[in-house]
């Protein structure tokens, strides 16, 4: 089924924020639509998190399948943007639902870890979070290159595909899936381009999940992610862009 308008208006929002406070302000069509693209959006680093938080692959679809619900029932209404990090305040609603979950039971479920802190103790570096988080928001990057430039996803693919791949050999591989000619020259010059592609699409990424995020906020957000080196170049040319626009 195609997407309507409404759908990719949504799905075009600047901020996670801003999805998820229209998700309860908008008309009740249109606030569906956007719980339903809140819940698509995050589904990777939810189920990530859920599954390294209780071990077992049955419970998180099960508590997968109740915080997506929540989402849909508008059970997020009361979520306030000043108070920081989509991803915090995410991360947090994550460890509200499986206590709620252990409460309900009377008893930790089987293969919960025993030490596994009450929200309120949630450290902000922890490690189950952070690395689903990262991931989720690289695989979203890498869709949006596929997207948006085809040629530059296949170059960037074969190279994290196999590092040590010549230019020959990687030209012979993207002329076969790009379907046209391609030189070894061709192919060095779509491997750089598609890095800076992949690190200015990351950073966007990085940028939809602050609000109202100013540039040491989203290199904050790099270092704790552990994508400030890999995204030093983006900034660099974000901040060289803004200077020559001043």
């Amino acid at each position: 089924m195609d997407a309507s308008p409404a759908d990719e208006r949504l799905s075009q929002i600047a901020t996670s924020w801003t999805l998820l406070i229209r998700a309860h302000e908008l008309p009740p069509n249109h606030a569906a639509q956007a719980r339903r693209a809140l819940v698509e959006r995050y589904a990777g680093a939810v189920r990530r998190y859920l599954l390294g938080a209780v071990r077992d692959p049955e419970l998180a679809c099960e508590l997968f399948q109740e915080f997506a619900l929540r989402v849909l029932d508008g059970g997020f209404r009361g979520a306030d943007r000043v108070k920081g990090r989509f991803r915090s305040y995410l991360k947090t609603a994550l460890a509200h639902l499986i206590v709620d979950h252990r409460r309900r039971v009377g008893a930790a479920p089987v293969g919960l870890p025993q030490d596994l802190p009450a929200p309120a103790a949630l450290a902000e570096d922890d490690p189950d979070f952070t690395h689903a988080w990262r991931r989720e928001l690289m695989d979203h990057a890498w869709a949006a290159l596929k997207n948006a430039q085809p040629a530059l996803y296949e170059a960037l693919l074969a190279h994290v595909q196999d590092p040590g791949l010549s230019s020959a050999d990687a030209a012979s591989l993207l002329a076969q899936r790009l379907g046209r000619p391609c030189t070894a020259a061709n192919a060095r010059v779509l491997l750089h381009r598609g890095r800076e592609k992949f690190v200015d699409l990351l950073v966007d990424e990085v940028e939809r999940s602050l609000p109202g995020c100013s540039e040491q906020d989203v290199l904050d957000e790099l270092r704790e992610l552990h994508l400030g080196r890999l995204c030093e170049s983006a900034m660099r040319r974000r901040r060289a862009a803004r200077w020559s626009a001043a």
